[in-house]
């Protein structure tokens, strides 16, 4: 029987909704109109167009399957509050939106999913049971990103992807969320793993389900979802004129740290300073004339800041970087990767943590071993308002800096999982197989030569790489 169908198609606050007129005898166990989408998505322009792009593929989908309705959610349009990535501030609504659903599928901007195939997959399993789907990853050592907890205890999805959850499973999360506010981390530092922890400790130890469908990278024909395992494509990367790096050390590191990046990341810039406590001639160095601190180093970064915007030598430069004195770049990826974001708009650009943010409050800011990224205009209304300060000097430049000011500012945190705040070994295999890395942190433990040369040093080690794990 061929069904006659007729189409309207709407996008309301995020929700996409299409109404045909149906045959009777369409079923499916799993329709499309039983799944709530939740993208994530991000305000900036570049990602905004990806969203876009994801919209229309789906849609397509969408005809094939000759649904009533279909329900999809950009996390930046639909909850464009402070934190809404880390996932607990959203579940009680989601709760609401899944109201005759059966399942939410969450996934990144740059996913691809197969919709058709991905219900098949879904009708798999009882969605009235709590079940929770995902490409599951586990850690191989204890990592100080995931609070230094035991390795496998816990199997964490790989947002890149897809992840899914029953209704049933929502629900439960959403009562335990109302009675109790208080039983999540100050800190949010990696969403897919504190979600997952908190499912299993909190809905009487529900584990994720790895499902073979579920991938990330070119895997194989039974893939329902993928990722690209490249860097986007915008084209030719920035010019090496346009990026300026601003290296943060102090004394006690000139003879050990700084000889490191010398040797690796640093032989592919061009504008580059060192900023210290001491005037070191040999690297050379530039005393800002601001005391180390143990921690913090709010003061010195705000002062590299202010160096950096009124010398007439960066005026014209697109891009800032500030990155530690143990940040490990590939110069070449940053280049390529900038070069889908426009510099006239206000942006900064790195790893995003959150501070209070899974509670529905606090804000976010960019963890600063990963690197922080800041457009010429992002820099000039940092500095120029001059509402930016330290309430002290060894306050925590990143949650300062990147963090409460630009909150004040209303510049939003855009995050990038291809920059890392610790070191190679502190991530799952299966998270970075996939990814062409921009940073690492941390000289501890490792040799960040080595870890430099296979991880960011050759454009072409991925496939090798990927063969080797």
């Amino acid at each position: 029987m061929v069904c006659k169908i007729s189409w309207t198609f709407l996008v309301v606050f995020g929700v996409a909704t299409i109404s045909p007129v149906f045959s009777a005898g369409d079923h499916q166990t799993v329709g499309l109109n039983e799944v709530v989408f939740v993208i994530f998505s991000q305000p900036d322009s570049f990602h905004t167009r990806r969203a876009e792009v994801f919209m229309n593929k789906f849609k397509d989908h969408a005809l094939e399957l000759k649904e009533k309705t279909y329900t999809l959610l950009m996390l930046h349009d639909r909850w464009p509050e402070v934190g809404s990535w880390t996932l607990f501030p959203i579940i009680e609504d989601l709760a609401e939106i899944m109201d005759g659903k059966k399942w939410v599928f969450f996934s990144q901007v740059d996913t691809t999913v197969d919709v058709i195939k991905l219900l098949s997959v879904l009708q798999k399993y009882d969605h009235e049971k709590k079940i929770f789907l995902g490409k599951a990853l586990r850690d191989k050592e204890f990592a100080i990103i995931h609070h230094f907890e035991e390795p496998n205890k816990y199997m964490y999805p790989d947002f890149a992807a897809g992840m899914a959850l029953s209704r049933s499973l929502i629900n439960r999360l959403a009562n335990i969320l109302k009675i109790n506010t208080n039983n999540r981390n100050s800190f949010s530092i990696d969403p897919k793993y504190e979600f997952a922890k908190f499912i299993y400790d909190e809905a009487k130890q529900i584990a994720l389900t790895n499902v073979p469908e579920f991938c990330a990278g070119n895997e194989g024909p039974e893939c329902v979802t993928g990722f690209p395992n490249k860097l986007p494509d915008c084209g030719r990367g920035i010019s090496i004129d346009d990026v300026f790096f601003g290296v943060k050390t102090c004394k006690n590191f000139h003879t050990d740290r700084i000889p490191v990046i010398k040797d690796t990341w640093v032989k592919d810039v061009k504008h580059i300073k060192f900023f210290s406590d001491y005037e070191d001639t040999s690297i050379p160095t530039i005393n800002l004339g601001v005391k180390n601190t143990e921690r913090g180093h709010c003061a010195k970064t705000l002062a590299i800041l202010k160096n950096i915007f009124n010398n007439g030598e960066t005026r014209d430069i697109d891009w800032i970087v500030i990155a530690d004195d143990d940040t490990l770049i590939s110069v070449p990826r940053l280049r390529k990767f900038l070069a889908c974001f426009n510099p006239n708009e206000s942006l900064a650009i790195g790893e995003r943590y959150g501070y209070r943010t899974s509670m529905g409050q606090g804000y976010d800011y960019l963890t600063g071993g990963a690197g922080m990224v800041l457009s010429r205009k992002a820099l000039h209304r940092l500095i120029d308002t001059g509402l930016c300060r330290c309430s002290s000097d060894n306050a925590p430049d990143d949650m300062v800096i990147f963090g409460t000011c630009l909150l004040q500012l209303g510049i939003p945190v855009t995050h990038s999982p291809l920059f890392h705040q610790a070191r190679v070994n502190d991530y799952s295999d299966g998270y970075l197989s996939h990814q062409l890395p921009i940073s690492f942190h941390k000289f501890y433990a490792n040799d960040p030569r080595k870890d430099y040369k296979r991880w960011l040093q050759d454009e072409n080690i991925l496939k090798r790489r990927h063969d080797e794990l």
